[in-house]
């Protein structure tokens, strides 16, 4: 009977041991208990206060874990953005919050769709878009729905690995930021074109020998998605006097049409801005 008592005493003593060392460690030394013959005076009050501390310590999200430490078992962090990849299909030029990032396919696989509306979501949901295939285009319409873009333009996403950040402010869903293969993608060459991150296009070029009091069909290298803002010309030749001068017509997303009003034939360069 003595022997059971004793090792039952040591087992509590032991159990003692372990949550003591716990509180120390957990709250980086006692508040109040700095020694051994402390425990003896422990009142209610006092362990309530140690105990008050690992809580706040734990519950802290701003507390940094430093060292090797493991966390085993069934783990869950409250609050935890849901990344893993996910697919979604435009319909009726919507789609519906249910992940932070979402590939996103065309309606009837079409090769290229608007999406206007994002449904679902509550105030600081973060959603990143893509396309799920270069095949598959899609154009993020600004206010045409409940998103907004910073660029107030509409976006196209062309390319698998083009991208667009939004967050709900709980009415819109808000562009935070963007990642397109065609930004600053130019051809630094005499005739050529630039793509500005923030949706403008520029181009320009040197055309050759357009005939006297006449007229040439442009096509753009690269044909603006949704508007030619304005196309500019000028003679390529000092001489040429400014009384003749060249002029644009019938502009277009597409092209235009390049006047020489001189009478010889001239070089005339044009530079566009559009997006």
């Amino acid at each position: 009977m003595k022997t059971k008592i004793l090792k039952n005493v040591w087992l509590a003593l032991l159990s003692v041991s372990i949550v003591t060392s716990v509180v120390y460690w957990t709250l980086g030394g006692w508040e109040g208990v700095e020694n051994a013959a402390d425990w003896d005076s422990l009142t209610h009050t006092v362990w309530n206060s140690l105990v008050d501390g690992v809580v706040k310590k734990t519950g802290n999200i701003a507390e940094t874990i430093t060292g090797n430490k493991t966390f085993s078992g069934n783990t869950t962090l409250e609050g935890k953005v849901n990344t893993t990849q996910n697919t979604t299909t435009i319909s009726w030029g919507a789609i519906t919050y249910n992940n932070a990032y979402v590939l996103v396919d065309n309606e009837w696989w079409a090769a290229t769709d608007d999406l206007d509306n994002i449904n679902g979501g509550t105030a600081g949901d973060i959603i990143v878009l893509q396309p799920i295939t270069d095949s598959r285009d899609f154009t993020i319409k600004h206010v045409t729905g409940n998103i907004r873009t910073k660029t107030q333009t509409h976006i196209t996403l062309s390319n698998q690995n083009d991208t667009v950040t939004l967050m709900f402010d709980g009415a819109q869903w808000v562009e935070v930021s963007r990642s397109t293969q065609t930004d600053f993608l130019a051809t630094k060459t005499q005739n050529g074109y630039t793509y500005l991150p923030n949706g403008l296009i520029m181009q320009w070029w040197r055309e050759w020998v357009i005939s006297a009091n006449s007229g040439r069909s442009v096509s753009f290298p690269v044909p603006f998605p949704t508007w030619n803002f304005v196309v500019t010309s000028t003679y390529d030749n000092a001489s040429i006097s400014i009384e003749n001068p060249s002029s644009v017509s019938l502009r277009t997303t597409t092209g235009f049409t390049l006047n020489n009003g001189h009478s010889s034939s001239a070089s005339i360069m044009w530079t566009a801005i559009g997006y």
